[in-house]
């Protein structure tokens, strides 16, 4: 199932979309969009007839806010595709992993800020996926059953603060890098499970201005959905409603020249199966999400 919140900041709804692109009102169904009262209503969902919920008619006019609310955990997880290592010429045994704050969470539509402490902003179109079930040592066959769903991201980056003068001067580090305000817009659907067959088959690709800047299938992740998860667990408790951002491939703003986004530019971005997100950059003193 295809579920989207919707709606203005702090007054947001639950919607779903039926197969046949047709969309609907959950909120006479679902009051709180906590991912584990989702789970647990989940099969219900799935067993009716949609065409018997409120049709949402204009919703493309419509506020989409961000997938899925209030992780608990962001975690990210850098450096996880065979091409765009190769692209940075380096060779790893194991993902990088950082944490990405819920104040960078933004709706799939929403402005991507550009305020004055940015330099050199960059795109990482990514797979995420939400936890949906608590674990802790999940062993790699059982992974899966602790999944929710899926959704796109943006790993929005400043690269002056991440490698100031070559990462080499205090101030060059990765989180600061990523933790603006609007710098993690998710969505606009959260999929569920069910609906992806295999999330190691599935097309990627980000646009900036029109222009294909990346193009990737998540075949070409080093460690999968399943590995990250099974892997992340062995080091903390994964909760549901955490997120873990699979990894970016290669094209970034440094292969094309150093072209960084600047405000007026639009980024596009869709993954297979889970929607399209479309953002303009713009130049905000204070940004109001």
């Amino acid at each position: 199932m295809k579920l989207f919140r919707y709606g203005p900041k702090g007054q947001e709804k639950m919607g779903c979309v039926a197969p046949d692109g047709a969309h609907y009102d959950l909120s006479g169904i679902i009051r709180d969009h906590n991912i584990c009262n989702l789970q647990r209503q989940l099969p219900e969902l799935l067993g009716m007839d949609l065409a018997t919920l409120p049709a949402i008619h204009d919703w493309q006019s419509l506020r989409i806010a961000p997938s899925t609310m209030d992780p608990g955990k962001f975690i990210c997880v850098g450096a996880n595709s065979r091409s765009h290592n190769k692209e940075m010429g380096i060779t790893i045994d194991e993902p990088i992993f950082f944490f990405k704050p819920q104040s960078a969470l933004s709706g799939a539509f929403d402005p991507i800020p550009y305020t004055q402490m940015n330099q050199q902003l960059d795109w990482e179109g990514e797979l995420a996926i939400v936890i949906g079930k608590e674990g802790k040592n999940i062993p790699h066959k059982q992974a899966m059953e602790h999944l929710f769903g899926y959704c796109c991201f943006n790993d929005l980056s400043d690269r002056y603060w991440q490698y100031k003068n070559g990462g080499v001067e205090v101030g060059g580090q990765t989180s600061i890098a990523k933790c603006f305000d609007g710098f993690a817009p998710i969505g606009p659907y959260l999929v569920t499970a069910d609906e992806i067959e295999n999330p190691g088959n599935l097309k990627m690709e980000l646009r900036v201005n029109g222009e294909v800047r990346q193009s990737l299938n998540t075949s070409d992740y080093l460690f999968g959905v399943a590995e990250c998860i099974s892997l992340l667990s062995q080091f903390m408790t994964l909760n549901p409603g955490d997120m873990i951002a699979v990894g970016s491939g290669p094209g970034n703003a440094k292969s094309w020249g150093d072209k960084y986004l600047k405000p007026g530019d639009e980024v596009s971005f869709e993954i297979e199966g889970l929607g399209r997100q479309n953002q303009i950059v713009k130049e905000v003193s204070q940004v109001s999400l």
